[in-house]
């Protein structure tokens, strides 16, 4: 099936074309990394199957849009070394399925204030069509503190010793919420996870 058929798809309102703007800009980038060395080829074909698979899922997480699929699995293995920062195994699935997505259930309690999760971050090399995770890990290099979700303010949700925290990019103020990643993901869809995924990433 070639980019006409796809095409023809979203046309006869099978497939929403918000469905086919991801499913090209994955595309997109999948053949930049293959280009820039970055993939080999099977590893490109991998992907873009993996791409195609995504678009005809019936399964897709209707509660989280305009998700960019990771190109490179061992960067949390260059961020732990760069940044000096642990990454756990919960934190690395969570980033695999949510990448640069945007959640429809935004809010989230922080303390005793709601606070909006524009959007996950992703953690590709050369971002440009998402919030870019090493642009806040080179901001908050030093900190201990690993960002995985911003605000539409420029604030991050963060990792600190293994709860989500807040940073307030202002007064550089941390508000700790006590919460697991699996917690606060479950905070803003509470479909977002099955229950031994939960159990997983609390690991």
């Amino acid at each position: 099936m070639n980019y006409r058929d796809i095409q023809r798809l979203v046309d006869s309102g099978f497939v929403p074309e918000e469905v086919l703007v991801e499913y090209s800009k994955n595309v997109h980038m999948i053949c930049e990394a293959y280009v820039r060395g970055d993939i080999t080829h099977e590893q490109k074909e991998e992907l873009m199957l993996e791409n195609k698979r995504n678009f005809f899922s019936k399964k897709s997480d209707e509660k989280w849009k305009y998700k960019v699929d990771l190109i490179d699995g061992s960067v949390f293995d260059e961020i732990e070394k760069k940044y000096g920062i642990k990454i756990s195994s919960g934190f690395k699935r969570f980033i695999k399925k949510y990448n640069g997505s945007t959640p429809v259930n935004y809010k989230v309690k922080v303390g005793e204030k709601d606070r909006v999760v524009g959007a996950i971050l992703s953690f590709n090399k050369n971002e440009k069509d998402a919030d870019s995770a090493f642009l806040a890990l080179d901001g908050l290099k030093g900190t201990g503190l690993l960002p995985f979700a911003i605000d539409p303010f420029g604030n991050y949700f963060c990792i600190k010793d293994g709860k989500v925290v807040f940073w307030n990019h202002e007064t550089n103020e941390i508000t700790e919420t006590g919460k697991s990643l699996s917690k606060f993901a479950s905070d803003l869809n509470s479909n977002t996870m099955t229950e031994s995924e939960k159990k997983k990433d609390s690991d």
